[in-house]
């Protein structure tokens, strides 16, 4: 019995020894993930999972990067420079995957494939067509002949829909719009340089938090034109799903945990915007959130739909057949 004991005590130090003498080189090393991003509501489910070391716990030690351009950012999305990006504008990227097609004279594969879209629905509005608050319009169909402000910004399609929705209750003849600089809003509706003003967050919850305005009509491009109403769209880059597909795939699960998590404690998710966007804590707790889908829900047919759209209003200068384009997965290899 005593030498079982000796025995015992014997190996239970050899297993010690063993682990403190590990090298350090046999420790795998968290892998990095290089995250761009655009300050934007849309982000707040990437937000909240860093906020809450959610990467590091699918061992990745993630790396924030803004841009300023989504042209600079799809340029280090396609050569690798970054490994995602959150997110762009689904008429840039649209516009982006036509003129490579062009450029081509063909099919090609994309280097960034769809992780999550972004909408405006009309049960959930991202936008909102607002007012001054003691408006004497009260009704979509008293902006006839009136000027409407249109924050172009991120979303360049945004006139041409506008006028497209608005035909159902006035002649488009008879609808004006006009660009406007998001910092102009508030005083060319003040001075009544223009009679109401299209906007999307977070432009929108700014707006309505100075007490000056208040909606008209809840947003009219999904409430007429376009039900789910594609705005922005997350990537990741086919080079990182590919060479480091172990990292990708942790990166997918520590993505949709986040967005699990979130559903359950959305406070804390606004709570990220207010950190990341420089927005007030009233703020962020009035800022409408997207809808959202994953890459596996992505309502394929609803993108095509709308490209469709973007082409009969001239934003794309040609037919796309989106879901042949590479943009599209079904799985992490």
């Amino acid at each position: 019995m005593q030498k079982l004991v000796t025995f015992l005590i014997f190996l239970l130090i050899v297993v010690l020894i063993a682990l403190v003498t590990i090298p350090q080189w046999a420790v795998k090393k968290p892998d990095k993930v290089l995250i761009g991003h655009f300050p934007d509501v849309p982000n707040c489910w990437l937000y909240f999972g860093l906020d809450q070391g959610l990467f590091e716990k699918y061992k990745l030690e993630p790396k924030l990067i803004e841009f300023s351009s989504y042209e600079e950012a799809l340029d280090s999305l396609q050569n690798g420079r970054i490994d995602c990006f959150f997110s762009f504008p689904w008429s840039f990227l649209l516009q982006e995957m036509a003129d490579t097609l062009t450029e081509m004279e063909g099919d090609t594969v994309h280097l960034q494939k769809a992780i999550m879209s972004f909408y405006s629905t009309s049960e959930k509005p991202y936008g909102a067509l607002v007012v001054p608050e003691k408006s004497a319009i009260t009704d979509v169909k008293k902006l006839s002949r009136k000027k409407i402000g249109v924050v172009r910004h991120p979303y360049a399609e945004l006139e041409a829909l506008l006028v497209r929705a608005l035909q159902q209750e006035i002649s488009p003849r008879n609808v004006h719009t006009e660009s406007v600089e998001k910092s102009q809003v508030s005083s060319l509706l003040e001075d009544k340089e223009i009679s109401s003003a299209l906007l999307y967050e977070p432009n929108l919850v700014r707006m309505l938090q100075r007490g000056k305005t208040q909606i008209l009509q809840e947003d009219p491009i999904s409430s007429y034109l376009i039900d789910a109403y594609p705005l922005q769209v997350a990537c990741i880059s086919t080079s990182f799903l590919t060479k480091k597909s172990e990292a990708a795939l942790n990166f997918r699960n520590a993505l949709e945990e986040s967005l699990q998590f979130g559903d359950l404690n959305e406070a804390d998710v606004r709570g990220s915007l207010a950190d990341y966007m420089n927005l007030t804590t009233s703020e962020s707790r009035k800022v409408r959130l997207p809808l959202f889908e994953t890459y596996e829900t992505i309502d394929r047919d609803a993108i095509q739909n709308f490209a469709d759209l973007l082409t009969s209003e001239g934003v794309l200068p040609d037919t796309l057949e989106t879901q042949g384009q590479g943009i599209f997965f079904d799985m992490f290899e």
